[in-house]
């Protein structure tokens, strides 16, 4: 159990730092040509072939794009909180001009 936990961690560790350097586009073309595979996998593939498939790399691949975009939502909030604090700044700022 703790190997498993140690690779989980590793992988987790990996999939925010491929995420922080990665543009969006690829991210997204990644998932595209993921679910192309899967669809094809299932479509044409005997199920002892493509469910394994999917499944095995279902798990990692999702587990990816949730990591994506929990980060890409952290840095909208940060974005709107440093906005935010800028407009504060620059209405105090406004006031004391006068």
């Amino acid at each position: 159990m703790y190997v498993i936990s140690l690779y989980l961690s590793r992988y987790v560790s990996w999939c925010n730092a491929v995420s922080e350097t990665t543009p969006r586009w690829k991210i997204n073309l990644a998932g595209l040509l993921f679910f192309v595979v899967a669809v094809v996998l299932i479509s044409f593939a005997p199920a002892e072939i493509s469910l394994p498939v999917v499944f095995l790399g279902g798990a990692p691949a999702s587990l990816f794009f949730d990591l994506d975009r929990r980060l890409r939502r952290k840095k909208a909030r940060e974005m709107r909180a440093a906005t935010a604090q800028l407009r504060k700044t620059q209405s105090l700022l406004k006031g004391f001009k006068r």
